[in-house]
């Protein structure tokens, strides 16, 4: 039987349960198209970095490998942003790009003929550019496999188009299949890692004031979210996490002490970060990796900390850290190990953070009118009424990310999606489309300030084009807010407003020119009645909000 490349591609991603690509097509459409079967969906994006982010966004629900496509030449270059998103963010993306035709292929001189594979290597966990089409089969499970293995990331296929072109003959098409193995999760395995527990449990049994920290491998891997939770109530041991692991534990719990925040401090207008961490003698650090946040951030020297690393693999941790015991094994194991060798230990110094909760209340319940427009914990604040705080929040990257890392009440670490390693501008509509992608049935919230959202706001039209209901949120003050809270503590301690702002964009006639529903909201009435109108459609929604930082939430304590 001869089945045309496409084809065998598309079923050998059915075998494994990949139905959908993402992406965009160049010359090459001319000789392949990924609709030929009815189960398999071709989703085209308007740019290749939204192709990458959405696929990132959606393998973190799914805990599955996304793939997507792009054009000969500049496919590639357009994908470097969502790779590097993929990598810091360790997401399995899979990046397919066609290549220039194999007779004429020469880099950086040849017509659209870059070297994709050199491009992609520093970024990716694999790169392999198919050099017949009976590579194809090794390539994809060498590919998923590595983007799967801890830490996960992108992998890169390069396939010049004559090999695209090409026609397979095969013995029939339920013989086209990919190893399923390849999608388990893959994790080291220390040897000596019972004897490590045992010196950490020791570790912990004489500290005076041990802390967890949790980081974004807990909260991906199966099972450890749970056991987390569990060692931590049951030992009486409070947790801080990482913005990717936030909502390990429930707000309210005297346990949860936040999130890793260099902005806290300013917010409630105390030396917060000093009171919670200045004290801690042992941090046990869960799944925690490099990319998430650096390790100055608890390196209080009022009293000297010992480290604990438990991890599921080698992440270069070691190098900012140097943990006293560095515990590299099946984390649900380790920890489950780790509290047996706890059995009857239960920590009984716990600093009282209610004052730094309290504020945080308080500057979500403020019902204050400002002229400037509205608070980011007020707009928190009225998402979470409403949804009755149920709902996913993609985040940009701005002011605002940092404040909903900390006033956005989540129960679920999946819930509060951002590029947390990367850190890119742009990312939050990729990321938001798919989160609503990966959950349909859900409310996905997504919020951007103006300057992050307008760079990279075409797919607008991609969400309307797909249906996707979507609750999307632009806070608006004409400028780069975080780049001016910078400023305003740095150096200088003033603005260079050449350096932040911008001129007005009407955000509701944008919406409109892409087919989407939109409001200004001027006000906190304003803003709820337009959350009740959202209810109402079964389609996307812009919301613009005029948005005002107190001061950019700069004071004492932050210069």
């Amino acid at each position: 039987m001869i089945i045309s490349f496409s084809e065998l591609l598309q079923r050998y991603l059915l075998s494994i349960g990949i139905n959908k690509m993402y992406g965009i097509m160049g010359r090459e459409a001319s000789i392949l198209t990924f609709n030929t079967l009815a189960e398999f969906e071709f989703v085209l994006t308007r740019h290749e970095m939204t192709a990458g982010v959405v696929a990132a966004a959606i393998t973190r629900f799914t805990k599955k490998p996304q793939v997507c496509f792009g054009t000969v030449g500049p496919g590639i270059t357009n994908y470097m942003t969502a790779l590097g998103t993929a990598a810091l963010d360790r997401n399995p993306v899979i990046v397919i790009v066609a290549q220039i035709e194999v007779p004429y292929a020469i880099h950086n001189d040849a017509h659209q003929c870059v070297d994709n594979v050199s491009l992609a290597k520093p970024l990716a966990k694999y790169v392999y550019e198919i050099k017949s089409s009976f590579e194809l089969k090794f390539a994809l499970e060498s590919a998923i496999k590595a983007s799967m293995t801890f830490p996960c990331g992108p992998s890169v296929i390069s396939i010049p188009i004559d090999i695209l072109d090409s026609e397979v003959e095969i013995k029939s098409k339920e013989t086209v299949s990919l190893n399923k193995e390849i999608l388990l999760q893959s994790v080291a395995h220390d040897s000596e890692a019972d004897d490590l527990i045992k010196k950490a449990a020791e570790i912990i049994k004489s500290s005076k004031n041990p802390l967890i920290i949790v980081g974004d491998a807990a909260a991906k891997t199966n099972g450890v979210k749970q056991k987390v939770r569990d060692f931590s109530i049951s030992k009486n041991i409070p947790i801080l996490t990482t913005y990717s692991a936030k909502g390990i534990l429930e707000w309210e719990s005297e346990l949860n002490f936040g999130v890793i925040s260099l902005y806290i401090d300013s917010v409630v207008e105390q030396k917060a970060n000093d009171f919670i961490l200045g004290t801690v003698d042992t941090i046990i650090f869960i799944g925690y990796d490099l990319c998430e946040s650096h390790p100055f951030v608890w390196s209080s020297n009022s009293v000297p900390k010992t480290f604990i690393n438990i991890n599921s693999y080698h992440n270069n941790v070691h190098r900012a850290l140097k943990p006293r015991v560095n515990i590299i094994s099946d984390m649900n194991k380790s920890i489950g190990t780790l509290k047996s060798c706890l059995k009857g230990y239960k920590n009984e110094k716990v600093t009282d953070i209610s004052n730094f909760k309290n504020k945080l209340n308080r500057l979500l319940n403020d019902k204050t009118i400002y002229a400037e427009g509205i608070t980011h914990p007020q707009v928190i604040n009225a998402l979470s009424k409403h949804f009755n705080n149920d709902y996913i929040l993609a985040s940009d990257i701005g002011m605002h990310r940092h404040l909903s890392s900390i006033f956005y009440k989540n129960n679920k670490p999946e819930n509060f999606v951002t590029s947390e390693g990367l850190s890119s501008f742009g990312t939050g509509l990729s990321l938001g489309m798919g989160s609503k992608i990966a959950n349909p049935k859900e409310n996905v919230v997504m919020i951007a300030g103006d300057g992050g959202f307008h760079s990279n706001d075409g797919d607008l039209e991609t969400v309307v084009r797909l249906g996707l209901k979507m609750l999307i949120i632009i806070l608006n003050n004409n400028c780069y807010a975080l780049i001016e809270r910078y400023q305003l503590t740095g150096r200088y301690l003033k603005i260079n407003k050449k350096n932040t702002s911008f001129g007005k964009v009407d955000f509701v006639m944008l919406a409109k020119a892409n087919g989407c529903r939109s409001g200004v909201a001027k006000n906190l009435k304003e803003f709820n009645k337009l959350l009740k109108k959202y209810d109402k459609v079964d389609e996307p929604f812009l919301i613009e909000v005029p948005v005002y930082y107190p001061k950019y939430y700069v004071n004492e304590y932050s210069k």
